[in-house]
């Protein structure tokens, strides 16, 4: 009996283990299908070649063309291809919360009137997604593929797909090619005008004026041409059949610069203007375009009193080659100071030996100097050196041939960048023009404390 009852249990205990094992594997494969089916979109969007989104508000047809998306409705236009690439991909990554039952009443949804429908051309098969005007409760939407049930909640980013506007899927580089095939610049503004080119020197791209008039600051310069692939656009105001009768309305005004860039195929006319309400608007001819834009452009290609001379490199003045100093003369107070490096230090090299100096502020001098940077460059016919107390710097190699001399005027105060402050009139052997630095800037040499006056 023991022995029956024994078989009994093991019997039953082995059809539980193999229901619960048929059980296990059930509910496995039924989790496989509800992961697969959460995918909306399957494949590779790089194999889309057509977008529309159409709504209530827009219709919006997209076409690639080799390799680049173009607008074809409602206007044709450049889009940006980095824009029409991320809302594909934000498509191809989109997963469905729930399937709903088939055979349901798309009223019921808000299916029969949809809010919009997104529609794509993906290897060769179109394919399509409307999206209901009811939403759940949580702001979730209900979705149907292919207008074919079932009915699928998803995620409420499908909506705001549907917000898209034009201007966000179009191009908004001023210039539609790579800025690196910019090779010259013209600028004129304020009555005036000068050219930059690019050249190559030791396998890079250097930048000067054409004239070689000065120096290029080369980080700055690269920030200035590269304006030109940065999205600036923030709205096209006229443009197509309609550019000159909405350009008249937007009534400009005088033109604050005009700038022409130049590449190997051609080049491009940009016309900038500053409105009433202070808003900056480019004019390309070229292109039957107005389009407004943010103000980095007036920044770096519209001349003011504060920048005459935009691009220059303002640390030229001080351009020397600090480790070659081994002389330096100070005329202070209707005095000369000549000190001489020997033995890595410095020594007062005067006929009158009992002079207290600081020999580490001399080589502050040549730290600080280095370092500098002119405020603000004058035009020279207009402005005369008379300092009534001149400070006189003058650095030397050790052949005791001039490296570079600063002449250093009075004090006085400017407005600079809408700011009075004090600054100091400069004249450097390195360049022809006279330059302000900041009053700071002087009183930091310090020359009072390096020469302390004689012994007693």
């Amino acid at each position: 009996m023991k022995s029956k009852n024994l078989w009994i249990l093991l019997a039953t205990v082995i059809a539980l283990v193999s229901y619960a094992v048929w059980d296990y594997k059930k509910d496995a494969k039924n989790e496989e299908v509800k992961e697969q089916s959460k995918t909306l979109t399957a494949g590779d969007e790089s194999k889309v070649t057509e977008l529309r989104i159409k709504s209530n508000s827009i219709d919006i047809k997209i076409k690639k063309e080799s390799d680049l998306w173009q607008i074809t409705e409602p206007i044709q236009a450049l889009a940006d291809s980095a824009i029409v690439q991320e809302y594909l991909k934000g498509i191809f990554t989109e997963k469905s919360i729930q399937t709903l039952e088939k055979d349901q009443d798309l009223k019921n949804f808000g299916l029969d009137k949809p809010l919009g429908t997104i529609e794509l051309t993906h290897d060769g098969k179109l394919k399509q997604y409307q999206v209901g005007s009811i939403k759940a409760y949580n702001g979730d939407v209900y979705l149907l593929v292919d207008n074919q049930q079932p009915i699928y909640l998803a995620s409420s980013t499908w909506a705001l797909k549907l917000e898209k506007k034009l201007f966000d899927f179009r191009e908004k580089r001023m210039f539609l090619k790579s800025s690196s095939l910019i090779d010259r610049i013209t600028v004129e503004s304020l009555g005036k005008k000068f050219e930059i080119v690019k050249k190559q020197a030791d396998g890079k791209d250097i930048w000067q004026f054409s004239d070689n008039r000065y120096k290029i600051d080369q980080n700055n310069i690269r920030n200035v041409v590269g304006i030109f692939n940065s999205p600036e656009i923030k709205e096209f105001v006229a443009e197509g059949k309609s550019y000159q009768s909405d350009k008249a309305k937007l009534k400009l005004g005088p033109e604050l610069s005009k700038v022409t860039v130049f590449y190997p195929e051609g080049k491009v006319l940009y016309k900038l203007y500053k409105s009433k309400n202070d808003d900056f608007f480019i004019d390309v001819p070229e292109q039957n375009q107005v389009y407004k834009i943010g103000q980095n452009f007036d920044t770096h290609y519209t001349l003011t009193q504060d920048k005459p001379h935009p691009y220059r490199d303002n640390a030229e003045p001080f351009s020397f080659a600090k480790d070659q100093v081994k002389e330096v003369r100070l005329y202070l107070d209707k005095v000369d100071y000549v000190f001489k490096k020997e033995n890595n230090d410095w020594v007062w090299k005067n006929s009158q030996p009992n002079l207290n100096f600081n020999s580490k502020k001399i080589e502050d001098w040549i730290n600080l100097l280095s370092a500098f940077a002119a405020t603000r460059f004058i035009d020279t016919k207009s402005f005369v050196l008379t300092p009534k107390k001149p400070i006189k710097l003058e650095f030397f190699n050790e052949k005791s041939e001039l490296l570079v001399s600063y002449v250093f005027s009075d004090k006085t105060k400017q407005k600079i960048n809408n700011e009075e402050i004090d600054v100091v009139p400069v004249k450097a052997s390195l360049v022809s023009d006279v330059f302000y630095i900041r009053g700071s800037q002087l009183d930091d040499l310090k020359f009072n404390e390096a020469i302390q006056g004689k012994t007693q």
